[in-house]
């Protein structure tokens, strides 16, 4: 080996780790971001170990293709060449170091859209006019449906072709009943059966005076639950709003260059869960549309797993949020392949 030679292989071994080193640095920090209880020295020493095996292994599927290397059992060897890219390369260098690139582009702006997504959806727990009217809704819509089955047995008290008060018409006032929260029986019977028209209509009246007796009870009890339940909220939208100004100076830091931004977005990660958490709980006292999480906002706690991430890119997730994975798939495959073409020429074997 000449002199020139020699020094266009230490060049070589040299880019050699300086591609390895990117692609052991990626695989590292997705493995680490998706198991952060595992010390990362834990994972630097796998991962190297297994970079530098899939290196030696594509050298050995390069030198398969060369007639002028001598090779035993090449057909043998070439399947497993394959076989050991496809499970180290393909299966989890390359898709680590993809999850990796795009985490460090993607995370500040997904941090940025998920806060204020949760700034605003928070915001609507503190509304105190919202709660209550969320709170009267319930009732009105409580009411409503005592009113419509009244309406049901006076319609069948007023059916000539029956009793007024007859099995139909008992069924019909056990369900009132049972809307009220009353014991079957709880309104007082009326003895009589009601056939001609006065009759019908003292039936109803009967029946009707006390339905609205028990709805001025229920609506008082309902206005003392009211005022029981609205010191509850007050007590935890002052916590509410606390969580809304972590994320308001958060927000601020995901802006400001001089700060760590990594550091940063783990910050928002670990905000983003609180909120979540505040969200899917309701809170104890708040009421919460479940439709929130229909929206179209990625999670940044969904972003630090890798097998979330491909499998959302495989069922087509990213498609309207323009996040561009392709880009970094090609760019994590570059520089796996540059480094894996420079130690087979740095390690070259000689060909006879």
């Amino acid at each position: 080996m000449n002199s020139s030679n020699k020094t266009f292989r230490i060049i070589c071994a040299a880019l050699f780790l300086a591609f390895a080193g990117v692609s052991c640095w990626a695989t590292v920090e997705s493995l680490f971001l998706s198991l952060p209880d595992i010390p990362k020295i834990v994972f630097w020493v796998a991962v190297v170990g297994i970079f530098l095996l899939t290196s030696y292994i594509t050298k050995i599927l390069i030198n398969c293709f060369n007639p002028n290397i001598y090779m035993e059992k090449r057909g043998i060897k070439l399947i497993g060449c394959i076989l050991g890219i496809i499970l180290l390369w393909l299966c989890f260098s390359m898709p680590t170091n993809t999850h990796t690139f795009f985490y460090k582009k993607m995370a500040k702006d997904i941090a940025k859209k998920e806060l204020n997504f949760l700034n605003v959806e928070l915001n609507k727990l503190t509304n105190e006019d919202l709660y209550i009217q969320n709170y009267n809704n319930e009732w009105e819509n409580k009411k409503s449906k005592v009113l419509s089955l009244q309406k049901v047995y006076e319609a069948e008290v007023d059916d000539f072709q029956k009793l007024g008060h007859g099995k139909e018409a008992e069924e019909k006032l056990q369900k009132i009943e049972d809307e009220l929260g009353l014991k079957r029986g709880a309104l007082e019977r009326k003895s009589a059966q009601g056939i001609s028209v006065q009759e019908r209509t003292a039936i109803k009246k009967y029946y009707d005076n006390q339905i609205k007796d028990q709805l001025e009870i229920l609506r008082k009890e309902h206005e003392t639950r009211l005022q029981s339940q609205l010191k509850g909220f007050r007590s935890e939208a002052n916590k509410i709003k606390d969580i809304k100004k972590n994320i308001s100076n958060t927000l601020n830091e995901l802006d400001n260059p001089a700060l760590k931004q990594t550091e940063v977005v783990n910050k928002a990660t670990m905000l983003a869960q609180t909120g979540h958490a505040v969200l899917d709980a309701k809170y104890g006292y708040l009421n919460v549309d479940p439709s929130y999480k229909k929206q179209n906002v990625y999670s940044l706690d969904r972003l630090k797993s890798i097998t979330k991430v491909w499998g959302d890119y495989l069922k087509g997730e990213f498609k309207d949020k323009n996040y561009g994975l392709i880009y970094w798939i090609l760019l994590s495959i570059i520089v796996d392949l540059a480094a894996f073409l420079f130690f087979n020429i740095a390690f070259k074997t000689e060909e006879y």
